[in-house]
């Protein structure tokens, strides 16, 4: 689907704001937090960087859904439900898990250093808002 189509497909929508936390925090948050993962495994057991572009194309789209000129929604507060979305979103300990054991297939030689790494679910999603979507940090 273009990017044209997506928008069109997004401002026919017009959605709820249950609906919009839910596509917000399923289609990009989640995501990126997994590849975030992966870039913080990366880091702390050096292997080259192959996801901050894949990041940054994820959460630029949660600028789009928050542009009212884009994205057409029900309610008002964007604000508000772009912070509830990632309030559920920084709960998810599964894409820790899923992107160490990515990180564990693709990388086997690292194995041992992976699985000692630790990490606090919500401490680790407020890093990547705070590196790739700073103007929407929260508390």
């Amino acid at each position: 689907m273009s990017k044209a189509q997506e928008i069109l497909q997004l401002n026919e929508m017009a959605d709820g704001r249950s609906t919009w936390i839910h596509m917000v925090r399923d289609r990009f948050l989640r995501g990126a937090f997994g590849e975030y993962t992966k870039l913080t495994i990366s880091r702390k057991v050096k292997i080259k960087d192959y996801w901050s572009d894949e990041i940054t194309e994820i959460l630029k789209q949660v600028d789009e859904f928050m542009d009212k000129e884009t994205t057409k929604a029900k309610f008002k507060d964007r604000m508000k439900a772009l912070v509830e979305a990632m309030r559920e979103a920084r709960q998810d300990r599964s894409q820790i898990t899923q992107a160490r054991n990515e990180m564990i297939r693709d990388f086997p030689e690292k194995r041992e250093a992976i699985l000692k790494l630790k990490f606090d679910t919500k401490e680790l999603f407020n890093e990547m808002i705070s590196e790739f979507l700073p103007q929407y940090t929260i508390k």
